[in-house]
């Protein structure tokens, strides 16, 4: 790894164990890429893929539950967004580290997303974060976030098993104990990372 390319990691959260506080986490020298500020006209791309089915609960101002639940219930119609999104994704992250290396910045780099191993980013980056839990506690947190269990099974159930992406992980944190435990994972992680900075 060259001395002034930036460190790239991927955090890869099938759900939020907590809310993010991403202005903290950039003060502590981490720069985040949440994917749906890479796709502004993500309403475009979901419109050609899925018709205009989820116009109500865009109007709603529901775009996520919308998506979710005209992908999750068809497998064709996940393959087909999954196609039309992650070139797109990949090419707007690939820019954000490329700028950030021209521009000298040295932090490490997460992006959080679901599908990062199935889309094939990890290959592509220095390292990959697998944040996990059990899978019924995943059921768990969508259902507190108001999702029907259906849609919460069929949500997990479209990724790949926890078991398996923890196998592709360089670094691994488990979300299943409190908030506190996995802050002081996280809290570890970020000092092993600016040790090797």
């Amino acid at each position: 790894m060259a001395a002034a390319q930036a460190q790239r990691y991927i955090g890869l959260m099938p759900f939020s164990p907590f809310d993010h506080d991403r202005a903290a986490a950039r003060t502590k020298g981490f720069r985040l890429i949440p994917v749906r500020m890479l796709l502004p006209n993500l309403i475009t791309l979901l419109a050609l893929c899925a018709g205009l089915t989820a116009i109500r609960l865009a109007v709603e101002e529901r775009l996520e539950w919308a998506v979710a639940a005209i992908v999750f219930a068809d497998p064709a119609k996940l393959a087909r967004l999954n196609a039309i999104l992650h070139p797109r994704v990949e090419k707007a992250m690939l820019a954000q580290f490329e700028e950030w290396e021209k521009s000298g910045v040295r932090d490490a780099g997460f992006v959080e997303a679901a599908l990062l191993v199935e889309a094939g980013f990890d290959k592509k980056l220095d390292g990959l974060v697998v944040a996990w839990c059990e899978p019924e506690q995943q059921i768990e947190r969508l259902l507190a976030r108001g999702m029907s269990e259906l849609e919460a099974r069929r949500r997990v159930g479209a990724q790949m098993p926890v078991e398996e992406k923890k196998k592709h992980a360089t670094y691994s944190i488990d979300c299943s104990g409190t908030i506190a435990e996995t802050l002081a994972q996280v809290r570890g992680l970020a000092a092993q990372l600016r040790q090797r900075a």
